[in-house]
């Protein structure tokens, strides 16, 4: 399984942030207060950021940096998400 962005190709990849124990997919709710790593929902298994990102409408994924330039850090993405499985 592969979740990335149909526009910028950025695929969503497990990141370890400074709590984890180990890198985990990361999704966060529409309404959350910011993108802290607090705010996250953690999931070790992309089938379950798939499930959850699918049951919570206009939420976000965390998805892979591009480069090391202001705007090509990670960053969170809600559309344009594409969630392609396994054959």
């Amino acid at each position: 399984m592969r979740i990335y962005c149909k526009e910028t190709k950025r695929e969503a990849l497990p990141s370890q942030g400074p709590t984890d124990l180990a890198p985990m997919y990361k999704c966060f709710l529409q309404d959350r207060p910011d993108n802290k790593d607090i705010y996250a929902h953690k999931f070790a298994r992309i089938e379950d950021a798939a499930n959850f990102f699918l049951s919570n409408p206009r939420s976000g994924i965390r998805v892979a940096a591009i480069g090391t330039a202001k705007g090509e850090e990670t960053a969170i993405l809600s559309e344009t998400i594409i969630i392609e499985r396994d054959a």
